[in-house]
């Protein structure tokens, strides 16, 4: 099997809140396709317009090479071979933050399609699984008003979350709202 085509889509919400500091907004999805039908899929909570050029790229030179350039043609099971032939060819560009991020999201995508090939789910072939029960919380945006936070913890928590996340919104203007 060899990786034939390496895509990426850019999905957004239309009005984003630029007081939001997380990638609820907007995602990239990398498809990573081969020649035996299977595709992997993958997807990065970054910046999806960077982690995009960094897969579509053309090279500049050795060690800054475009990741979907680095795979056409190579062997989807070897994973920890790609990471480290991606990881020493975008060496130019950078080897932290978006293009490890970029990196995650073909590895994903790589592990996907190993476990469509072998009729096993991911965290098999991982090593199996260590828990069989994940407790959940809920996570929202933190309301402007204390009401509003009462109610969402009164209408969550019944439904079995053993905690509630209140994330950004107002968060960090004022110590004493956020105590």
């Amino acid at each position: 099997m060899k990786i034939t085509d390496v895509k990426s889509a850019v999905v957004r919400q239309e009005n984003l809140n630029p007081n939001i500091g997380d990638g609820s907004q907007d995602t990239i999805v990398i498809l990573v396709e081969t020649d035996a039908g299977i595709t992997g899929i993958g997807e990065v909570d970054s910046s999806p317009y960077v982690v995009k050029t960094i897969i579509d790229m053309p090279a500049s030179h050795m060690v800054c090479k475009g990741l979907k350039e680095l795979l056409i043609g190579e062997d989807p099971f070897d994973i920890e071979v790609l990471w480290e032939k991606m990881f020493w060819r975008s060496y130019y560009y950078g080897r932290r933050s978006v293009a490890i991020h970029a990196i995650s999201g073909i590895e994903m995508a790589l592990w996907d399609i190993k476990g469509k090939a072998l009729g096993l789910p991911v965290y098999k072939l991982l090593g199996g699984a260590f828990q069989t029960t994940i407790p959940a919380y809920c996570s929202v945006l933190m309301p402007d008003n204390v009401d509003d936070i009462k109610r969402i913890a009164d209408t969550y928590m019944p439904r079995g979350f053993k905690g509630v996340k209140f994330g950004w919104g107002p968060l960090g203007q004022s110590r004493q709202k956020d105590e």
